[in-house]
């Protein structure tokens, strides 16, 4: 146990920094909706940055973003190597766990979602993007936005 320890203790380390920027990629995004609807942004909101050439790329890009992680993780890691990285990682570094630790809720994005090559869970992905919760308001705008942006692109093809 201690062998195993000293010899993978930092590619533990890696594998859950990547596991945890996931998490805190998406706690930002909320936290961001959540100051625009406190106008800690002076004159912004998100119907105002989604009106925006820029700001409706962003934010599109960031939903996207977050769903190709998710999607990544999950098809190239299966979750029960994912919970036993997470396991190993804990528990090697329990002593160590700083007081801002999110591994309860890194545990929870991450956990495995059932998927197999050969089996596919009912409502998938969208149960496993919904284990962080994403502001409804956000995914409609973005969405809108996106079917927009389409419908003009594509009245200009046909």
């Amino acid at each position: 146990d201690e062998e195993f320890k000293e010899s993978h203790i930092t590619l533990l380390k890696r594998f859950y920094k990547v596991f945890e920027s996931v998490y805190k990629y998406i706690t930002d995004i909320n936290r961001f909706l959540e100051e625009l609807d406190e106008g800690i942004y002076i004159q912004q909101s998100l119907e105002s940055v989604s009106m925006d050439t820029i700001g409706k790329q962003l934010l599109c890009e960031s939903l996207y973003l977050y769903g190709v992680m998710l999607l990544v993780i999950d098809n190239k890691y299966n979750g029960a190597v994912r919970e036993r990285i997470l396991v190993a990682y804990h528990r090697y570094n329990a002593n160590k766990a700083s007081v801002d630790s999110h591994i309860d809720d890194v545990c929870k994005l991450l956990r495995s979602t059932g998927i197999t090559p050969t089996r596919r869970p009912p409502n998938y992905p969208a149960d496993y993007f919904a284990r962080v919760p994403i502001r409804q308001d956000f995914v409609n705008i973005t969405i809108g936005r996106l079917r927009y942006v389409w419908g003009n692109a594509c009245d200009g093809i046909w």
